[in-house]
């Protein structure tokens, strides 16, 4: 099927996304559900567009949860549970850690380069900790 036909409905990745989200990693495949669960309401709304845009981000956060959960079973068997624990806890930490920089660097109107680099500073001080946490 051709995604970017107008007459066809665009496949909406739901039951990938809901499969990879028990299956993988539950944060990202939120997502992937959201995005699904807009593609079939937009086409009918008549927003074809916007349809073809969700299914796209429905696809993307579908294998990015699958990529997630892939990493996160191999790592498991060639580490142990400590190991499964740390890559998973690691995952959050760097989003919770965007998600702060990202906030901050909003509040104080800093530049792209700053944000990253105090980024970049939060996690050289967090991932050691987490580290020595699990490990």
């Amino acid at each position: 099927m051709n995604t970017l036909n107008s007459q066809q409905k665009p496949d909406n990745f739901l039951v990938w996304a809901i499969l990879s989200t028990f299956f993988c990693c539950l944060f990202t495949g939120f997502v992937a559900i959201y995005h699904a669960n807009r593609v079939d309401t937009l086409w009918y709304e008549g927003k074809k567009q916007e349809s073809i845009e969700a299914m796209q981000d429905a696809r993307k956060w579908t294998f990015i949860t699958a990529g997630i959960g892939v990493v996160g079973y191999i790592t498991f068997l060639l580490f142990g549970i400590s190991g499964f624990m740390f890559y998973y806890s690691l995952l959050l930490l760097l989003w919770f850690t965007y998600q702060l920089v990202n906030a901050i660097a909003t509040m104080i109107g800093l530049t792209p380069l700053l944000a990253n680099l105090l980024l970049i500073g939060l996690l050289c001080w967090l991932v050691p900790i987490l580290y020595n946490w699990f490990f």
